[in-house]
């Protein structure tokens, strides 16, 4: 069985057409170079990039990692689109990228991301990548900084206690220095009144006794003018 001659050109148009399909619509030849793919999965930070239209064109590994349940993207979509949740986070990347853009000029920032059980701080950079005074894509790059952030916040707490217990031992010092230094005059106030005590007991069994002579009840009474004299001092 032999196909008529027009199907060879009908069948070379359909897969010319498949071939342009794939190369416009699925970005056949736009393959990045398999080596250079791996290095850029590897680097620590996310990034992603946007072309000219503000579509999300690329990102790594670790942008896929991490923002997998943050961010509902995938490749071709609006930015916008991508942040059009009510979060403040998408809020305020979206308003300091278009800023960026309308100044053509570099953007840096520090965000918080908190959904669910998703809470991390970025260093987020926004770079526009110009050519012959037009955009023709824009890179985003988050710099996870949440370890950072929590051995800052630690350092701090740990200086406020630090600070904390330097006040509650100089306290301590200068409450020990105040005791010692009304100890030595609360002591002689408390040895005069048992002087006293003993001098006003000792007068209390000269009363009535006629063996004690006025002498006696002067030498009493000079007794305790001297310890009064003691304890004002």
């Amino acid at each position: 069985y032999t196909f008529p001659k027009y199907y060879d050109a009908i069948s070379f148009s359909m897969t010319g057409l498949c071939i342009l399909i794939a190369i416009f619509r699925y970005e056949l030849f736009n393959i990045m170079p398999v080596a250079l793919q791996t290095v850029v999965d590897h680097i620590s930070d996310s990034y992603l990039v946007l072309n000219d239209q503000l579509e999300l064109s690329d990102f790594n590994k670790t942008f896929m990692d991490t923002f997998r349940d943050v961010l509902p993207y995938k490749r071709k979509e609006k930015i916008d689109k991508i942040l059009s949740c009510e979060h403040e986070y998408a809020k305020t990347i979206m308003k300091k990228l278009l800023d960026s853009l309308q100044k053509q000029q570099p953007n840096s920032f520090e965000i918080h991301i908190e959904k669910k059980s998703f809470d991390r701080y970025f260093i987020v950079e926004i770079t526009p990548v110009i050519t012959a005074g037009a955009i023709i894509c824009t890179i985003i790059l988050f710099k996870d900084i949440t370890e950072q952030k929590k051995d800052a916040e630690l350092i701090a707490k740990t200086q406020y206690m630090l600070i904390e217990s330097e006040h509650l031992a100089s306290l301590g010092q200068l409450v020990g220095g105040i005791a010692h230094n009304l100890k030595t005059p609360i002591m002689s106030v408390a040895g005069g009144l048992e002087g006293l005590t003993d001098l006003i007991d000792e007068y209390e069994e000269s009363v009535g006794d006629s063996e004690v002579t006025v002498q006696d009840h002067h030498e009493i009474a000079g007794d305790m003018r001297v310890w009064i004299g003691k304890m004002k001092e």
